[in-house]
């Protein structure tokens, strides 16, 4: 499990698009999926249990930004993924993006993000001990 722990994210490293799918795996089994448009557009919690090659992900909170009531909306969040993954060392031109490690993902985390199934994470980003999330 510990070599799951860390940031993980799309587009720095493969896509050259202002979205970007950002994904940490804190240490005792919690979790953040953001998506950024631009900016922060909206983040999920969620807690994950990872068995030999199975990822399982059930979410628990959804936060939006509501352009009209000018607020921030919580909602149950719907998340939930269960599948196989992998772990892997970047190739050459992965490596020339500036990513160091690959996780991939048998089938997109979020279907209606299809680039969600390869993550990317530099030599900063498995260090998530200052990620904290709030006790609510």
């Amino acid at each position: 499990m510990d070599g799951i722990i860390g940031q993980w994210s799309t587009s720095s490293w493969f896509y050259d698009d202002p979205a970007d799918e950002i994904l940490v795996f804190l240490p005792d089994g919690k979790g953040v999926f953001e998506y950024h448009w631009w900016k922060l557009s909206h983040y999920e919690t969620f807690t994950y249990q990872v068995d030999a090659e199975t990822l399982s992900v059930i979410g628990d909170k959804n936060f939006s930004y509501d352009d009209d009531q000018n607020a921030v909306k919580e909602s149950t969040s719907t998340f939930r993924f269960n599948g196989k993954f992998l772990i892997r060392k970047a190739n050459s031109e992965e490596i020339n993006s500036g990513c160091k490690i690959i996780l991939e993902l048998d089938e997109p985390l979020q279907k209606e993000y299809p680039a969600t199934n390869k993550f990317g994470q530099g030599n900063t980003q498995n260090n998530v001990s200052d990620y904290k999330l709030s006790a609510n």
